[in-house]
């Protein structure tokens, strides 16, 4: 199930991020999956680790605990905020139970957004089924084994900043826990 929530952050709060995410954090060129060829095929965009920033990750972390009704026990070391151009579509899953993605900063455009895909029936083909256009300040929450994209823009060097969140453990509203076993790369609820 995909969840979205508008004005994840109060004003003041998301222009100190917004601010912080433009000038004050290293990005390192970041490839899809465990690709040894690094190339435009493979380049996913910048990446700051949020490793490397315990009171950021907190300050994310505690607010996506507050928006979602969740409890947040266990991410990923390599969530983290993103810098990207939309020029490449990659639909691809990640290894974690879900995923909390915040969109920061960008043109606010249709084709600045994620897109999702879901499986046919009976066939290995996945159809665009969901798009959710960027807007800063919105977030969303959603099963990271769901095929997902950002979406491509016809416009030339469109960037957004994003963060996401890779929860490998987190229990819902109703006290159903989640984690991703990563031995066996699946999903288990208890």
């Amino acid at each position: 199930m995909i969840q979205i929530v508008d004005d994840f952050f109060e004003k003041e709060e998301l222009k100190k991020i917004q601010g912080y995410v433009k000038k004050g954090l290293p990005y390192i060129p970041r490839y899809f999956g465990k690709e040894l060829v690094r190339n435009k095929e493979t380049y996913y965009g910048m990446r700051f680790s949020l490793k490397h920033d315990k009171d950021l990750a907190d300050i994310l972390c505690r607010q996506a605990e507050k928006k979602f009704n969740i409890k947040i026990d266990v991410i990923d070391p390599d969530s983290g905020i993103d810098m990207r151009n939309l020029d490449t579509l990659k639909p691809h899953t990640d290894p974690a139970a879900a995923n909390v993605l915040l969109m920061i900063d960008g043109p606010v455009a249709v084709t600045n957004g994620t897109v999702f895909y879901t499986k046919r029936k009976d066939e290995d083909m996945k159809d665009l089924d969901i798009h959710i256009g960027f807007q800063p300040n919105r977030a969303v929450f959603f099963p990271s084994d769901m095929t997902h994209a950002a979406n491509v823009s016809p416009v030339k060097d469109m960037r957004r900043y994003t963060c996401t969140l890779f929860l490998w453990q987190y229990t819902d509203q109703w006290g159903k826990k989640y984690y991703y076993d990563r031995d066996k790369e699946c999903l288990t609820i208890k």
